[in-house]
């Protein structure tokens, strides 16, 4: 129960974190996919 307290209120730093890591990962598959094909990753 406590650790799903937790979960619903993220602190606002490692949120943002999260954003970025998620946008350089989608930019790096996306160039990966234009340079070698849909289905080499």
């Amino acid at each position: 129960m406590k650790v799903a307290a937790k979960e619903a209120k993220p602190d606002a730093p490692s949120d943002r974190a999260t954003s970025d890591r998620q946008k350089a990962l989608d930019s790096a598959l996306a160039q990966i996919e234009r340079q070698f094909g849909k289905g080499s990753v």
